[in-house]
């Protein structure tokens, strides 16, 4: 997510079609707004050029308040009282230069359980004497489209509670880490305010209680000015200088908060150890909290009748490999070694250039291939290997990204987004994209792996692409191939297409290609590889097909016609064969069909005679 975007899914969902436009005050002092059916441009809403609002309940559900204070107070005064009030209340300047008090949560919840929590902070702040305008106060239980002016224009800043304007960036930053009161309140924090370094000694030793350590660069990042001493950084990261905080306790963080905010401050209670999926999904403000867990989001059922499905235009399969490969996402799974990779870049290749693959239509489009077990020097000798030419279309490849739900869907969509006619994704391995927590653990491996693949499988509907994933099978055979996938039934449950190859490597006997899927009826292929590394359909199992480089050995054998056979020179001469990489591979090829009974010895060493039949 930019910026833009962040701040958007902070304020909540809106209603479609429906935004609040603020045009000043009239003349009489009042706000001159009126509703638009069009969506929130929250681009032009931070960029100043169209003052904008919306809801803050929508469909029953909702992801902030906002309580009206109806009079001028010192920031300062403020931002003490909001932060005692609840550590997650944000001080903006309204409009007219009053206040306006702000609560987010990381997801949407029902907009009664946020009603219910702004009464309660609405009761604590008029105990402090406070002048609330409970009228705008937002969003109401009985679902009112009341319009709210978002904030971030022109005066419209958010407060710390030192009383101290926040940058936008420090506002994100602060509502990420809200679950960390220390974290939170050191957001905007000065040279010289509160012991500085102390309190990043303190944060640093949190960081790493929760082994999270990666995130200080974060904090310091977004502190109120430059931390120029840079010597202590390194201190702390090498030296382990923050150790003696390590098991910083309840009274501490009070008193470093308390340091921090510059009044007394007490946790409302002990900060409790939180879940270990705290920090899972933080970039897109996962909620989940230290004392209790975040009431779980409620959806209305979307009805959608039978009629409306039965007499709905027909939209076609969109396929990667016409009749085998549609979209969605599909596993491709065999044994080590077999050649998947190959077959996966086979494909890739062939989305690139709208080339066949085992004899198979393919639809041109862009391919995006993670191989996370290769590099630059390997993917080149095989490019090399299967004949790509220089005019030849390429795929784009990436060696490295983040882990499955530790933000790899995020980076593959964005790269669906950015690239026209993007067609292809294809994941090598699926174990090297796995988090290494997941690799480690073996138990309730449907739940995990369910997880790990979901995200993938809708972003592949959604955007109506396929999304291969590279996968093993097992050592033991089955008598339903498709359970020889490695790991739980949950890879079987989750892809739309399966592909497995099964190969017996004693009997040199070809491979067969079992095919099934929730969009294409199950069916299997003899398939092998030719001399270029590249999948050859050679029929149904049993045809024994040759290939078509194994067809033009034999009969190239058969022409030249030699009473003692034939050496490998005198099929590439007869062949009229200059490339050396295919050179190298015919002869590779003659030696693998001697081994396979295809061909016969002849009577010299190194040569090659047809079957007499």
């Amino acid at each position: 997510m930019n910026e833009v975007e962040r701040i958007a899914d902070i304020f909540g969902p809106q209603h479609n079609g429906k935004r609040l436009i603020w045009n000043g005050f009239k003349p009489d002092g009042t706000k001159n707004q009126y509703w638009q059916n069009q969506n929130i441009d929250w681009e032009k809403h931070l960029s100043g050029e169209l003052k904008q609002g919306g809801n803050l309940a929508c469909d029953g559900m909702s992801k902030a308040w906002v309580i009206d204070i109806d009079e001028k107070i010192d920031s300062e005064k403020i931002g003490e009282d909001s932060w005692n009030v609840d550590n997650k209340a944000y001080p903006f300047l309204s409009p007219s230069k009053r206040w306006h008090i702000w609560k987010f949560w990381h997801k949407a919840i029902s907009t009664k359980d946020i009603v219910e929590d702004r009464k309660r902070c609405e009761q604590l702040f008029k105990s402090k004497k406070y002048k609330i305008d409970y009228g705008h106060s937002l969003p109401k239980e009985n679902g009112s489209l009341l319009g709210i002016n978002f904030p971030f224009n022109d005066h419209q800043l958010p407060y710390d509670p030192r009383g101290m304007v926040l940058t936008r960036d420090q506002f994100i930053h602060r509502v990420r880490f809200q679950n960390y009161p220390l974290i939170s309140a050191a957001t905007g924090m000065k040279q010289g305010e509160g012991g500085r370094p102390t309190a990043l000694l303190k944060i640093a030793a949190l960081l790493e209680q929760k082994n999270k350590f990666q995130y200080l660069d974060d904090v310091i990042k977004n502190f109120g000015d430059e931390f120029t001493d840079t010597e202590y950084i390194k201190r702390i990261k090498e030296e382990g200088l923050h150790k003696k905080y390590i098991n910083i306790g309840y009274k501490g963080l009070s008193e470093a908060i308390s340091d921090v905010v510059g009044f007394d401050y007490k946790l409302k209670e002990p900060e409790h150890e939180p879940p270990p999926n705290l920090w899972e999904g933080s970039e897109e403000f996962e909620d989940i909290a230290f004392n209790k867990p975040t009431p779980p989001k409620k959806h209305k059922l979307e009805i959608i009748t039978g009629d409306d499905i039965f007499f709905s235009e027909d939209v076609p399969i969109n396929w990667a490999i016409e009749n085998i490969l549609p979209e969605g996402m599909c596993i491709i799974a065999a044994l080590p070694k077999i050649g998947k990779s190959w077959l996966a870049l086979q494909i890739a290749i062939a989305v690139e250039n709208a080339l066949e693959v085992l004899d198979f239509k393919v639809k041109k489009g862009r391919a995006l291939y993670c191989a996370y077990e290769d590099n630059k020097k390997r993917i080149k000798r095989r490019f090399k290997t299967m004949g790509v030419k220089a005019e030849d279309k390429r795929p784009q490849f990436v060696f490295k990204s983040e882990k499955l739900t530790e933000g790899l869907e995020e980076q593959i969509e964005s790269w669906i987004k950015e690239t026209p006619d993007a067609r292809l994704v294809v994941i090598d391995t699926y174990v090297r994209a796995l988090p290494t927590k997941a690799r480690k653990t073996f138990k309730e491996r449907y739940e995990i792996d369910s997880q790990q693949l979901s995200e993938l499988q809708r972003l592949a509907l959604e955007y109506n692409i396929t999304i291969i994933i590279i996968h093993h099978t097992t050592k033991g055979k089955q008598d339903d191939t498709f359970n020889e996938i490695s790991g739980s039934v949950g890879v079987q449950a989750i892809a739309d297409t399966l592909w497995v190859i099964s190969s017996d490597r004693k009997t040199g006997k070809d491979s067969i290609l079992n095919i099934t899927g929730r969009d294409i009826e199950s069916t299997a292929y003899q398939i092998g590889l030719d001399v270029n590394c590249r999948w050859l359909n050679k029929g149904r199992p049993g045809e024994n097909l040759e290939s078509e480089d194994e067809k033009q050995i034999i009969k190239a054998i058969k022409e030249l016609n030699q009473e003692d056979g034939s050496y490998p020179r005198d099929v590439v001469a007869h062949l009229k064969l200059t490339d050396k990489t295919e050179i190298g591979n015919l002869k590779k090829r003659m030696k693998r069909m001697l081994e396979k009974n295809g061909l016969i010895a002849g009577r010299k060493n190194g040569q090659y005679k047809n079957h007499i039949y």
